[in-house]
């Protein structure tokens, strides 16, 4: 099929811009598919295994002990949604600070075109914290606040 003489004929007439420009847009739609494959059946199921991970990075990216009760995730229409329930952000004091029962958040696709992930929507529930720590908890509340407002 792709030797006969009517393929060979077209695909030679082409310049070599436009041979270009298919052969690139055939490998990122086989790259975008196996994203997709490897996203839905390897990583997502079996997220709670990078719990450990998960935690640390959240850790180090706010700088104060976070631990999550349980990640689960599951795909919202083409999306793939995440939710952490029963998160707390410990104090210096290694006291808890805030609570936030549930987090949602679904990835958007454009990291596969900029290398960085952003994300598509956010949820949470309302956040607790200790009333003799408010003011302790004030950066915490900005933080979970930022967190469902987009």
């Amino acid at each position: 099929m792709l030797n006969s003489l009517p393929v060979r004929l077209l695909w030679h007439s082409f310049s070599w811009l436009t041979r270009l420009a298919i052969v690139a847009s055939a490998v990122m739609a086989v790259l975008i598919a196996l994203s997709i494959v490897v996203l839905r059946y390897w990583l997502l199921p079996g997220i709670e295994q990078y719990h450990d991970r998960i935690t640390a990075s959240l850790t180090g990216a706010i700088g104060n002990q976070v631990s999550i009760g349980k990640i689960e995730s599951d795909w919202q229409g083409f999306l793939p949604r995440v939710s952490f329930t029963d998160v707390s952000i410990l104090n210096d004091q290694h006291q808890t600070a805030l609570v936030l029962p549930r987090i949602d958040g679904s990835v958007s696709w454009l990291w596969l075109f900029t290398a960085t992930i952003s994300q598509y929507s956010k949820s949470g529930s309302h956040p607790a914290h200790s009333n003799c720590r408010a003011a302790c908890a004030m950066p915490y509340l900005r933080l979970s606040s930022a967190l469902m407002s987009r």
